[in-house]
């Protein structure tokens, strides 16, 4: 998952989490491993991390996995 944000851990940095799909969705809690820091111009490419989820709880990991479906179904029509 990439994380926007401009304050960097270094790769390999593990990290715990709560993440909210939305206001009115539960947190998603875990843990998990920096795999790459990316910095740049904002225009271009956004700063931020990318993770790899080391502890996710089976039915969190279900929505994660609905919300990325949903994200690349909207950008490949984005692209069409």
């Amino acid at each position: 998952m990439f994380i926007k944000t401009t304050a960097f851990r270094e790769p390999g940095a593990k990290l715990d989490f709560r993440i909210a799909l939305s206001e009115s969705s539960s947190l998603i809690e875990g843990s998990a491993e920096v795999v790459r820091v990316q910095g740049g111009d904002e225009a271009k490419r956004p700063s931020g991390m990318r993770i790899h989820f080391l502890k996710l709880q089976h039915e969190q990991a279900e929505l994660v996995r609905c919300v990325v479906d949903a994200h690349r179904t909207t950008q490949a029509r984005r692209s069409d």
